[in-house]
């Protein structure tokens, strides 16, 4: 870990002047890509907001700018030192840029991706002409690999983010904005952040360019290793991190990058899963085109912005649209969080009295004028039932106002819009298994990475030593497929040493918690 004084800047005044550089050195590649008015986003929050749309790229992401930039220097200083070719690695949009370049250059490019990359972004760079080598389990495994190949093959690698030549190529997208018409009025550039690179080259040429413009990096709550890297002082290492905004899940942001973004950045937010959701939707009915999650992350920090009341007056927002390579079958699970997430809908665990008319009073005097949108019941006990609803809110209504409803006719209920059991559509299962909740089952929340075999493995081991008594397993179109496991009366500390050997994630599940959705 680097000492917290240890520092990487560019000087400022040259980071103008190679951001130019490469600005011209990309056009024959990446035309600028256009910087569009949103006029249903702007008047659903009440902020002028403006959308930079990287999708527009060949590969669809950013990402395709520091390739390009960082390989085309790499020749510009020396012919011959890419003739055996480059060596990258990546979850995805890295890899689509270093194989579009290297295809342009006529050499090969040996991209190392984790196991668990969509099969989407693996079929995308290996029809750009990139060699795939999928190792490990996540970015981190995948980037150690890449060392080692590294040092054997000692072909050039590029990183996605920690590099000054891809900072900067990534920094175009802050030149670009400030040559149109509309940027003279702008005044707050909402950024996503993973490893930080195009956080860092943005904020740092916009400091120097137009200081009074608000420079913000949006991270997913689950994944905000640079906002806690900010709060330490230092490069923290994540333990974990979320999967649902894949292009940002990185657990450890560069040294480089870090320096940069604690001088020039302005404010990092952090923003959940169910806004990000909303983001994608909003961005949809917007333009008719689909966002994946990190590309829909400075929509969501706008919206979040603008909820907070925290934009000045007569304020315009840009949002850098980062990417849209995303998996087709996210989109249903994509589109159940959005409702959510706009605060259309919500979820609820409701109790009423097992008595004939209980269930028709609930529904004439707090149902009346809301849409259900799913419901599942299950007898708790002789005097009481409780089932669970989806709420679809009519015009002027809020989750709090529904709950203040439930409270003032006295029902009991619970508020399970962003539990993550209901999130990952647990909850929904369980309310219908019928089983109930015995003393001596132990329960767990799992990540696997989804590769074959990942799953098999670890069942064999548990299944020959310990009754499976409840499994849920639910793809939600990420890299990791989520299980909720019980298990009858196993030895806690033989089933611990098994859950680390096997799983990438786990965490115990209360007893309480699984009542809730049970009994």
């Amino acid at each position: 870990m680097p000492s917290p004084d240890q520092t990487y800047t560019f000087d400022i005044d040259q980071m103008v002047d190679r951001t130019a550089e490469a600005a011209e050195r990309i056009s024959s590649f990446v035309p600028e890509t256009p910087l569009d008015y949103a006029p249903q986003i702007s008047h659903s929050i009440g902020v002028d907001v403006r959308l930079k749309d990287e999708t527009a790229t060949a590969v669809r992401s950013f990402k395709v700018r520091g390739a390009l930039n960082n390989m085309l220097e790499i020749q510009e200083r020396d012919p011959d030192s890419l003739s055996n070719g480059v060596l990258a690695a990546s979850a995805g949009n890295h890899a689509q840029g270093v194989a579009y370049a290297a295809g342009f250059l006529n050499i090969e490019a040996k991209i190392v991706m984790p196991r668990t990359t969509p099969l989407v972004k693996i079929r995308a760079v290996e029809q750009l002409g990139g060699k795939v080598i999928l190792e490990g389990d996540s970015y981190s495994d995948a980037y150690d690999h890449s060392q080692s190949l590294v040092k054997d093959a000692g072909l050039p690698f590029i990183h996605p983010f920690n590099d000054a030549n891809t900072i900067i190529g990534q920094a175009t997208i802050a030149k670009e904005l400030l040559g149109y018409n509309q940027s003279h009025g702008l005044t707050d550039v909402f950024v996503p952040v993973g490893g930080g690179g195009l956080l860092a080259g943005m904020a740092a040429y916009l400091k120097q360019r137009r200081p009074d413009i608000r420079v913000v990096g949006v991270e997913p709550e689950d994944s905000s290793a640079m906002k806690q890297s900010l709060e330490a002082g230092y490069p923290v290492t994540l333990d974990h991190v979320g999967t649902f905004a894949d292009g940002v899940a990185v657990k450890r942001v560069g040294d480089r990058t870090f320096s940069m973004v604690r001088k020039y950045a302005d404010e990092l937010i952090t923003v959940d899963n169910d806004m990000i959701a909303a983001a994608i939707e909003a961005y949809y009915d917007e333009t008719r085109r689909i966002l994946e999650p990190a590309g829909a992350l400075a929509i969501a920090g706008i919206t979040s912005f603008a909820q907070q009341e925290r934009f000045g007056y007569d304020a315009t927002a840009v949002a850098v649209c980062s990417g849209a390579n995303m998996s087709f079958s996210r989109l249903e699970h994509i589109a159940a969080r959005s409702e959510i997430g706009r605060q259309r809908q919500g979820l609820f665990v409701i109790e009423l009295p097992e008595r004939p008319g209980a269930l028709l009073q609930l529904c004439e005097e707090v149902m009346n004028g809301h849409s259900i949108t799913e419901f599942r019941y299950r007898k708790s006990q002789a005097e009481q039932a409780r089932f669970m609803v989806g709420v679809e809110f009519m015009a002027g209504a809020t989750r709090e106002s529904f709950a203040d409803s439930l409270k003032s006719h006295r029902f009991g209920f619970h508020d399970v819009s962003h539990d993550p059991f209901t999130e990952s559509g647990y909850g929904s299962q369980l309310m219908s298994s019928g089983n109930p909740i015995h003393r001596d089952e132990r329960f767990f929340h799992l990540e696997f990475p989804e590769r074959p075999g990942a799953l098999t493995g670890f069942l064999k081991q548990v299944g020959e030593r310990w009754n499976i008594s409840l499994f849920q397993y639910k793809n939600t179109g990420g890299d990791r497929g989520k299980v909720l496991i019980g298990f009858e009366n196993p030895d806690p500390i033989a089933l611990e040493e098994v859950l680390r050997s096997f799983t990438k994630w786990h965490q115990p599940v209360a007893h309480s918690t699984m009542q809730l959705y049970t009994n």
